[in-house]
Order: structure tokens, then C-alpha cells, then sequence
């Protein structure tokens, strides 16, 4: 086979392969743009789905819970009750404190009515005695005694022409009129002790039977008042019992209040600054939403928390601008949670343990690329960041270097000022020591340049209406 021919039979084979080669790599980039296609829309429909079920749970949170109406409308029903059944009370206790009088009323009044009786009986038994015997006219009453007033008789009265004559013939006429006065006298004295006796057993009569009413009105009184109080009693156990149930349902309604709470979400949105501390995870073009009333237990390891930071020395926490940087570690001491913060771009902890009265809440959503304005500023601290763990790296093993050179040509670093080395050991020492002060030199001027954007990330990458931006003042060391 002629050269000529062979060479063309190998273009066309590396030709064939070459549009093989295309043609698969054209496959391969139409098969990756579907999957990126696919997830992409997969990516949207998720979104959407996140977006509703937001705004479900939204709904969910705005409405109120129709057993805690229940409950206090149960509870305003039974506080009204209450309220009527202490009135019924009090009514009942003003009765019984009534019929209590009307019983000592009857009760003096029968008093009364025996001590008049008693003295009718006097009155009485002192008219029996007082009155004369048969044929004994030398005895008179005295006015008054056991005899009514208006009954006593008179002692000088004029004789009638006809009581003249029925005295005896022969008698003095003195002594004639003396014992008609005395025969009226015993007459009128008889009359009023059949009176009295009359009296007597009509007020006896009367007696019996106002006794009888006034055991029977007792009685009746003592049955009422014992029902009243039985009835008093049965309504103290019932607002007893009321008491009791309003006891328990004002627990149930404390504990859903509490359940309440838990549902009643309290967020509010956070801007992270431009530290780059939790880079490339949480950035300062995003926006944070943070859960504040939140329960210190729900708080776990690698959960992001916003807190003030304890103050330095000299320092006051008042003013202090919130962190945002993920737990570490967690404690508890004397029942209050502690926690160990640390930013994931840092390679030590914050070094301090925060309670959870200095926690602002934690984040509930990460809301990616809401605040594009802070992309420079966040460019140039990272920048920044990066020159000055570079320069740190440097610096560290620039120092390393001098060291291990000061170390094994001198003894030690501090016999390099008294060192006896040899010309060779004395010029790798000497170009330790300047590669390290160049290393120290760009340290300092990345930690200036770091410190100086640290700062404007701090206090510029928040939206801050009408106040004016803090000036920089550079450190010392970086003033020269």
C-alpha cells in the first residue's frame, strides 16, 4: 500500500473517531442540560411547595384556637354562677338571720306573757286574802292592795236615805251608816274577786293556748332554720365543687396558653454584617429570619444562634451589635442553658460561653442573595481576610524557619545576640531573620488592611436609615 493512501485511511479514521468524540460529548451535554433542566424545575416546584406550606402555617398561626373561646366563655358561665349562688346565699343567711328574731321575739313575748300572768295570779290570790270574813265588819281592806285603784272604797261616804234604814232599830245612827259603808265595802270586794278569778281562768286559758302557738311558731322556726341551714350547707359544697372545676379549668387554660405560645411564632428578620465569619454558608447578601420566643432546650448542637457577646474589659454591653455564629457545645449550670458559639469561618471558637438571656433567638430560614448592594464590600473582606491568613501562614512559618536556624546554629534564639556561629551558619541565621521581618512587615499591613475592612463590613453592610456611618480609626501599630 502506497504511503499516500495509508495516510489518508488514517485521516479518516482519527476523523471518524474525532465525530464520534463529538457526537458523544454533544450527547453528554444535552443529557446534563436536561438533568440541570430538571432539577432546576424540581428546585422551583420545591420552592413553591415551601411558599405554600409557609402560608398554610401562616394561616394556621393567625387563626385562633376555638377551644380557648370555649374555655372562657365556660369560664365567664361558671364566674356567673358563682356570683348567683353567693347572692342565693346571702339571701338565704338574711332569712335565717330574720327568722332568728322572729324566734327571740316569741320567745320575750311568752316571757312577758308569763310574768303578766304570774302577776294576775298575785292580784289575784292578794284580793282572796284581803277580803273580810263572814259577820267580821271591823276589818277593812287598805286602798290599793290587791284591789285596783278605782275600786278601793270610800271611807267617808254619805249615807242614802235607804241604807239609813236598813240598819238595825236602836242602833246610832253613826254606827248604822258606819256598817252599811262596811256591808258595801264586802260587797264590792266579793264582786272584784269573782272578777279577778274570772280573769284569771280566762288568762289561763289564754296562756295554754298562746304557749301551744308559740311552741308550735318555735317549731316551725327551728324546722325552717335547720332546712336553711342544710340548704346552706348542700351550696357551699356545690360552690365548693364550682370552685374546684373553675381550678382545673383555668390549669387547662394556663397550659394552652402555654401551648399557644409555642404555636404564636415571634421572628423577626436579621442582616447578617460583612465579617465573612460564617462564609460561604451565611453571607451578608443574605437575610436571616430568627425564632425569639424560643424555648432554650430547642437549641441544639450546630443550630445558628444571634447573641450580645459578653463585654471585654472596660467595655459595656450596652450597644453591643448581635453575632451570628453557630453553637459548638452546650451546658447546663443551675437550670440555664450555656452555649459555645463558633463562626464557621474561623478555626477557633469564640472562646467565651453564652447564656441563653444573652441568646436573641435562633435562625428558622436562610433567605439566599436578598441584599446584592453588600457584594463589594463582602469581595473586599474576604479579601482582606484571605491576604491576612495568608501573611499569618507566612509570618508563622518565616518565624518557624528563623528559629529552627537560631536553634541549631546559636544553640538557642536567645544566645543569637552572643552567637559564635560560623560564617555559613551566621548568614542562614541572618536570612531567617530578614525573611522573617518581611513576613512580620506584611502581617501588619494585611491585619491593618483586614482591620480597616472588618470594620466598614461591620458598620455598612446593615440597612441603616438616617444615621450616620461610624468613623475608622485605625489602630496604633497601623498608624505608622
Amino acid at each position: 500500500m502506497r504511503p499516500g493512501k495509508k495516510l489518508n485511511i488514517i485521516v479518516a479514521l482519527g476523523a471518524a473517531v474525532l465525530c464520534m468524540g463529538i457526537i458523544g460529548v454533544t450527547l453528554l451535554l444535552v443529557q446534563e442540560r436536561g438533568d440541570v433542566a430538571r432539577v432546576t424545575e424540581e428546585l422551583g416546584q420545591r420552592d413553591s411547595e415551601l411558599a405554600q406550606a409557609r402560608s398554610q402555617l401562616q394561616q394556621a398561626l393567625n387563626q385562633p384556637d376555638p377551644r380557648l373561646a370555649a374555655l372562657e366563655q365556660a369560664r365567664q358561665q361558671l364566674e356567673g354562677q358563682n356570683r348567683q349562688l353567693s347572692s342565693h346565699v346571702q339571701t338565704l343567711e338574711s332569712e335565717r338571720d330574720e327568722l332568728n328574731s322572729r324566734v327571740l321575739a316569741l320567745e320575750q313575748g311568752r316571757i312577758s306573757l308569763r310574768t303578766f300572768l304570774a302577776g294576775v295570779d298575785r292580784r289575784a290570790s292578794s284580793s282572796a286574802e284581803s277580803a273580810p270574813a263572814s259577820g267580821d265588819v271591823s276589818q277593812e281592806p287598805s286602798p290599793g292592795v290587791g284591789v285596783p285603784p278605782d275600786l278601793s272604797p270610800d271611807l267617808s261616804p254619805e249615807l242614802s236615805r235607804e241604807q239609813a234604814q236598813d240598819s238595825p232599830p236602836g242602833l246610832d245612827p253613826a254606827m248604822a251608816a258606819e256598817n252599811q259603808s262596811l256591808k258595801a265595802q264586802v260587797s264590792r270586794l266579793e264582786s272584784e274577786v269573782s272578777r279577778l278569778q274570772e280573769e284569771n281562768r280566762a288568762a289561763g286559758t289564754a296562756t295554754g293556748n298562746t304557749a301551744a302557738g308559740s311552741t308550735a311558731t318555735g317549731s316551725t322556726a327551728g324546722g325552717d332554720t335547720a332546712a336553711l341551714e342544710a340548704r346552706e350547707s348542700e351550696l357551699r359544697a356545690l360552690i365548693a365543687s364550682l370552685e374546684q372545676q373553675e381550678a382545673g379549668l383555668r390549669a387547662v387554660i394556663a397550659t394552652l396558653e402555654d401551648d399557644r405560645k409555642a404555636l404564636a411564632v415571634q421572628a423577626n428578620e436579621m442582616f447578617p454584617v460583612c465579617s465573612g465569619s460564617m462564609e460561604p454558608k451565611i453571607t451578608c447578601l443574605d437575610t436571616v429570619v430568627l425564632l425569639e420566643n424560643f424555648l432554650p432546650q430547642d437549641i441544639e448542637v450546630g443550630t445558628v444562634i444571634s447573641f450580645i457577646p459578653p463585654p471585654e474589659e472596660g467595655e459595656e454591653t450596652a450597644g453591643a451589635a448581635p453575632v451570628l455564629h453557630r453553637v459548638a457545645d452546650i451546658k447546663q449550670e443551675d437550670g440555664i442553658y450555656h452555649y459555645w458559639p463558633k463562626g464557621d469561618a474561623w478555626a477557633e471558637p469564640d472562646g467565651y460561653w453564652v447564656p441563653e438571656t444573652s441568646v436573641v433567638g435562633y435562625v428558622i430560614e436562610l433567605m439566599p442573595g436578598t441584599r446584592p448592594e453588600n457584594s463589594a464590600l463582602r469581595d473586599l473582606v474576604n479579601r482582606t481576610r484571605k491576604t491576612y491568613a495568608d501573611a499569618r501562614d507566612n509570618m508563622v512559618a518565616a518565624r518557624s524557619s528563623y528559629d529552627e536556624a537560631a536553634i541549631a546554629n546559636c544553640g538557642s534564639v536567645e544566645a543569637v545576640a552572643s552567637c559564635q556561629a560560623t560564617e555559613e551558619g551566621f548568614s542562614q541565621v541572618s536570612g531567617a531573620y530578614t525573611q522573617f521581618t518581611q513576613a512580620w512587615n506584611a502581617y501588619v499591613s494585611a491585619v491593618c488592611e483586614y482591620d480597616r475592612a472588618y470594620f466598614h463590613g461591620l458598620h455598612e453592610s446593615e440597612p441603616k436609615e438616617n444615621q450616620g456611618v461610624t468613623p475608622y480609626t485605625a489602630p496604633a501599630q497601623c498608624n505608622g
